[in-house]
């Protein structure tokens, strides 16, 4: 069974494990570059102590007999939030295990992080991708966000926003 819950500081090895293998199995090349990762190589640091949300997604893994103690969790997924201002958000981060895509665990966390902001009082989320992955970019638009920019420099960004309802 899949749930989404907070990084915990034991998460953070996981959490990088999940980061890397993503983005080794995506069509990018995966740059080990500790200032360009700075945030998921020290997410306690940064998420935790910080402003951000570091959401992870994890799945249960039985241990054996009923003998043997409880269930396991394996943290499969990850999602992170962070305020731009007052009233913007931006989601960042979402990754999946490649090894467990396709099951909607991406989706579950976009949600999540989504239904956090909208508790929060933030009135837009927006977001960056890598223009290549179209599997993102289609959660994305199929979610409502709308494509705000395509700017290919360094990175090949787009950019999404999405409008958060309010309280009028």
């Amino acid at each position: 069974m899949f749930s989404v819950r907070e990084f915990r500081p034991a998460d953070a090895a996981a959490v990088w494990r999940v980061h890397e293998r993503a983005f080794r199995a995506s069509r990018l090349p995966f740059e080990d570059d500790p200032e360009l990762d700075r945030d998921l190589g020290a997410p306690t640091t940064h998420y935790v102590d910080g402003d951000g949300t570091l959401l992870v997604g994890v799945v249960e893994t039985e241990r054996g007999g009923p003998d043997e103690g409880a269930d396991e969790e394996r943290l499969v997924a990850l999602g992170a939030s962070e305020p731009v201002d007052e009233t913007t958000v931006e989601f960042r981060r979402l990754r999946v295990d490649p090894d467990h895509r396709r099951r909607g665990y991406a989706s579950r966390l976009l949600d999540e992080l989504r239904a956090r902001a909208v508790a929060g009082g933030f009135e837009t989320v927006v977001l960056e991708t890598d223009e290549r992955l179209q599997a993102a970019r289609a959660l994305y638009e199929s979610r409502g966000y709308e494509q705000t920019g395509d700017g290919c420099g360094e990175r090949c960004g787009v950019t999404y926003r999405l409008r958060l309802p309010g309280d009028g």
